[in-house]
């Protein structure tokens, strides 16, 4: 009796001895500073990595331009040329407007910028902060149609701003400028290089120099992949890392306290260079596991519904919705301000499905219906990366500056679908792929209140049998 006694008591001190041993095991490799559950630092880190991805990608975007394209910051460059099938330096450019772009990092000297007049142009030279927040319209809209100049600063310019002058303020130190200039077609290039032309960055009070670049689209693909192939590509620690060299001169918003203090469970922020050696293994499988998650969340993109969707009406200024000014900043970096231009999206027809290469489609415009603009509109077709797709037309998009046929009754009816066009319907054909899912993307230049309000909708993406042959 006595001995069964001490072989329970034996079997009962193992069993707890096992269990402090895999208790202790399971607290160190769960470790980390702010004691939080393995699930509260997954979310962290994958809240922390969508709350830093535009300035991240904003970055590798600069660097694109500045260390492989060789244009100096605080230089203006015109792109001169329109894109083509092949060019992967932003998702889904544009046949619209010729750009002028410059990187901008802003001291206590603010720069100037002078932009003659556009002759009944839309124009708009849109500035971005480094988290992708719009903070300068300069345009058309704003501005009119004259000589204008304007000044761009950083934070810490405390000068006085001359009357006639309009002073724009970045609230970081890096920033984008994004000039657009309409043009219609390559007939239209010489007189729009000439505006291009008299455009002049300068630093404020000096003499007016500035003399634009050139800065040419790549013909032909390059071997680099793309900006947000490249963010894709950082493990989490470089990514945190680059976040946090960023932040120095590029400075949190002062509504991000709680997205600063989930980047504190990661011992990440402003300066900070990621350390894990502290934390336990499971804690760092987490935080992984938390980032993949949100690149996965990131890369199916926003939610979808049937058709054509609206863009929020806050894009640009995104205030402390994170998720989607990730979402814009991967999908279409450099967007505007919805009073600017309203960008409508579809991946899918009337019904739901997915538009399908191979397939015909049409956009019909009622004569009541075509886009309220005060500037011009267009429709761009994409694959499913936002890139151009090859065709032999080297047509990517149309616009109602083209010569478009109007039907019987006064609609105009847009023919999405591979090629041949039908005899008589070449001005409205938009050519789209043999196989393969593609997108479409609406341009709504200077839109009006109907656009804004929502009482104006883009008309279905219909789905249509193919002509006999």
């Amino acid at each position: 009796m006595h001995r069964n006694r001490r072989r329970i008591l034996m079997a009962t001190l193992i069993v707890s001895a096992l269990v402090g041993v895999l208790a202790t095991g399971w607290v160190w490799s769960t470790r980390n500073p702010l004691e939080l559950t393995l699930q509260e630092l997954g979310q962290a880190a994958g809240q922390s990595y969508i709350y830093g991805y535009p300035l991240v990608l904003m970055d590798e975007t600069r660097r694109e331009v500045i260390e492989h394209g060789g244009l100096p910051p605080n230089r203006l460059a015109h792109i001169r040329n329109l894109p083509g099938a092949g060019f992967t330096a932003v998702v889904r450019p544009n046949v619209d407007t010729l750009y002028s772009i410059a990187w901008l990092e802003l001291g206590t000297t603010p720069l100037q910028l002078d932009i003659p007049a556009m002759e009944g142009r839309y124009w708009l030279f849109q500035g971005l902060d480094a988290w992708t927040n719009v903070f300068a319209d300069p345009g058309v809209r704003t501005l009119g149609d004259g000589n204008v100049s304007v000044l761009i600063a950083g934070p810490d310019f405390e000068g006085s701003v001359p009357d006639g002058v309009t002073l724009y303020r970045s609230p970081t130190r890096t920033a984008w400028l994004l000039g657009r200039i309409e043009i219609d077609g390559q007939h239209d290039l010489s007189a729009a290089h000439r505006l291009q032309d008299g455009l002049r960055l300068h630093p404020y009070r000096a003499m007016p120099g500035g003399h634009g670049v050139t800065l040419d689209r790549p013909a032909t693909p390059t071997s680099r992949p793309a900006p947000p192939a490249r963010v894709e590509a950082m493990d989490a620690p470089e990514f945190f890392n680059r976040l946090g060299a960023l932040m120095v001169d590029n400075p949190p918003a002062d509504g991000d306290g709680e997205a600063l203090s989930r980047m504190q469970a990661l011992g990440a922020g402003p300066g900070e260079s990621v350390d894990w050696s502290e934390y336990g293994i499971l804690a760092v499988q987490a935080i992984l596991r938390g980032v993949r998650l949100a690149r996965q969340r990131l890369a199916e993109g926003p939610s979808q519904g049937t058709g054509w969707v609206m863009p929020e009406g806050h894009i640009g200024r995104y205030g402390t919705d994170y998720a989607y000014r990730a979402g814009v900043a991967l999908y279409g970096l450099g967007a505007n301000l919805p009073e600017d231009a309203v960008y409508p999206g579809a991946r899918t027809d009337s019904a739901g499905d997915a538009l399908q290469g191979g397939e015909h489609y049409r956009i019909r415009f009622a004569p009541d219906a075509v886009p309220p603009v005060n500037g011009f509109w267009s429709i761009t077709l994409y694959d499913e990366d936002g890139y151009f797709i090859a065709n032999g037309a080297q047509r990517f998009a149309l616009s109602n500056r083209d010569e478009l046929v109007t039907g019987a009754d006064g609609a105009i009816t847009l023919d999405i679908h591979p090629g041949p066009p039908a005899e008589g319907r070449e001005a409205n054909w938009l050519p789209a792929p043999e196989e393969g899912k593609f997108t479409l993307l609406a341009r709504l230049y200077w839109p009006q209140e109907s656009v804004l309000d929502g009482s104006w909708t883009m008309p279905p993406v219909e789905r249509v049998e193919a002509p006999p042959e």
